[in-house]
């Protein structure tokens, strides 16, 4: 055994030796004195304190490490601030604008980098809406055009021309293309507008708008043509839709259409009540309209004070509106019947109405400037009527019985 091993040996002998004196217990012959009764209760309540006061000790560390917390927080917003400001000391106005967008632009590709798979979506998310919405735009658009390239139809066959005579007309006329459709009668026009609305409804949806505008329009021919029934039943069709709900004009013309079916087919007491409420619509110039309808089913019934009361109050609201808004049809409808019912009253009320309207006088004027010939035509044709401007076409003035109703169809109402 090495001299090493020797120095190890003994230097652990030594260690156990002292460590087996610290642990020898006291000798017999000494016992231990037990603890008096105050020093129980001293040491019971000295324990007790140590239990009470461990709790206080435990929100103590929880203050404590809170405290700690909002310190590093406070330090952390402080070394933040000064990294801030840092940059901008001792810059000038243009090396701080860069530094912002410097700063500005890391933080930006800092967000796009963070955020990149969200946003990446929200662009794929975006174009394929914007493909989908230009696609249905496009078929909505189509279908549109579709519609009412189909209403149009009916539309242009029910104010076509009916028996014009264009021999007489000089040839640059004659070459020019008319938009209107012409038919040799009335019964031809009818059955022409008549299956182009059908076939119009035949692929439109019944509920949408332009087909209920096409029953509007059929409606109108049915009346013409005498059927009557059918005209009723397309009218409150007409009327009772979501369509004329939203559209006051709509339902003033559906509203004016049953009335006049139910006049026609003899129930006029149910028409009166019709064109009452229509007088009590908020439409502009259908009231009046209204009005003038109850007149004349009170001067066929032989009520000829209660129609004169009624033409007046029309006659007087139409003398407020300015003449390029009035209606000109009523104007003179009402002049008829006024000069059936009170001539005096209606020589007081009439006044002369020229035979052209200011665009007509206008163009007549571009004409003559153009062409001198037609103001000798002008005049020769007004030394063949005496002197008096040539009469325009106009609606029969009643002279006895009943005065005509105007043609639901035939676009009377304002």
């Amino acid at each position: 055994m090495s001299d090493q091993d020797q120095v190890k040996r003994s230097r652990r002998a030594k260690r156990r030796a002292e460590q087996g004196e610290d642990a020898v217990a006291p000798p017999a012959s000494e016992p231990a004195a037990e603890p008096s009764e105050g020093e129980a209760a001293s040491a019971g309540t000295t324990e007790g304190k140590k239990r009470k006061a461990k709790p206080a000790k435990t929100e103590d560390i929880r203050d404590r490490n809170r405290r700690l917390r909002e310190q590093g927080a406070e330090s952390r917003r402080e070394r933040r601030a000064r990294d801030r400001a840092a940059p901008a000391r001792g810059l000038d106005a243009g090396e701080m604008v860069d530094d912002a967008l410097a700063r500005s632009t890391q933080a930006t590709v800092g967000f796009l980098k963070r955020y990149f798979g969200v946003i990446q979506w929200v662009i794929v998310l975006g174009i394929a809406g914007g493909v989908a919405w230009q696609i249905y735009t496009y078929r909505h658009d189509r279908q549109t055009a579709q519609a009412s390239d189909g209403l149009m139809k009916g539309v242009r066959a029910s104010l076509g021309l009916v028996g014009v005579d264009r021999s007489s007309e000089p040839k640059e006329l004659k070459e020019l293309v008319n938009p209107l459709p012409e038919y040799a009668s009335e019964a031809e026009r009818a059955k022409a507008a008549t299956t182009a609305y059908k076939e119009f409804l035949e692929k439109a949806d019944a509920t949408s708008n332009p087909a209920l505008l096409a029953k509007l329009g059929l409606a109108g021919i049915a009346y013409d043509t005498g059927k009557h029934d059918e005209a009723k039943k397309l009218y409150e069709e007409v009327k009772g839709s979501k369509l004329a709900s939203e559209d006051s004009d709509v339902k003033a013309r559906a509203t004016e259409g049953v009335g006049l079916a139910l006049e026609a087919k003899g129930e006029r007491d149910a028409a009166l009540k019709v064109f009452r409420a229509l007088e009590n619509s908020d439409v502009p110039g259908f009231g009046m309209l209204g009005l003038y309808h109850q007149a004349r089913i009170w001067f066929a019934q032989g009520e000829r004070d209660k129609a004169k009361d009624a033409i007046v109050r029309v006659r007087a609201k139409l003398a407020k509106v300015p003449e390029e808004e009035k209606e000109q049809y009523l104007d003179y409808a009402t002049g008829q019947l006024l000069r059936v019912l009170d001539p005096a009253e209606y020589a007081k009320t009439a006044q002369p109405s020229s035979q052209y309207t200011p665009a007509q006088l206008e163009a007549l004027q571009k004409q003559i400037m153009e062409d001198p010939a037609k103001l000798k035509d002008m005049l020769k044709n007004l030394g063949q009527s005496g002197g008096n401007p040539v009469p325009v076409p106009v609606p029969a003035a009643p002279t006895s019985g009943t005065p005509p109703a105007p043609p639901a169809g035939s676009g009377t109402a304002p």
